[in-house]
């Protein structure tokens, strides 16, 4: 009996769709052939993937290389979930708010509250 012949892209946009889904899936995925393992690679599919299942501070994995390779990764082909952890992480963090008040200009909410409070 002959294979069916699925197209490479067809595997590329089911890869996109597991990689929404869940990271672990697709790693599931990219083990099973040398097509899926190189379409696993792909800047696309890493800007795509799922990062629900680690929670959103870097520093947390320190123990584990694995994860931190994996968010690495994500950070180096700009996925937008890695992009909003890295702002996340400057704005609530590193504790800078900004606020504008009574005609001020935009201060740190510290010296807002100085002046006003």
């Amino acid at each position: 009996m002959p294979q069916a012949f699925i197209p490479e892209l067809a595997w590329f946009k089911v890869m996109l769709y597991v990689a929404t889904q869940s990271s672990e899936d697709l790693f599931r995925m990219a083990s099973v052939c040398p097509l899926f393992r190189t379409l696993a690679n792909t800047p696309q599919v890493w800007n795509t993937i799922s990062m629900a299942k680690y929670p959103d501070h870097p520093s947390w994995y320190h123990a584990n290389p694995a994860v931190q390779l994996f968010l690495q990764q994500c950070r180096a082909c700009e996925n937008p979930e890695s992009i909003f952890r890295d702002a996340f992480e400057v704005f609530f963090m590193q504790g800078v708010t900004w606020k504008r008040c009574m005609g001020c200009a935009l201060q740190p909410r510290q010296a807002i509250w100085k002046r006003h409070i």
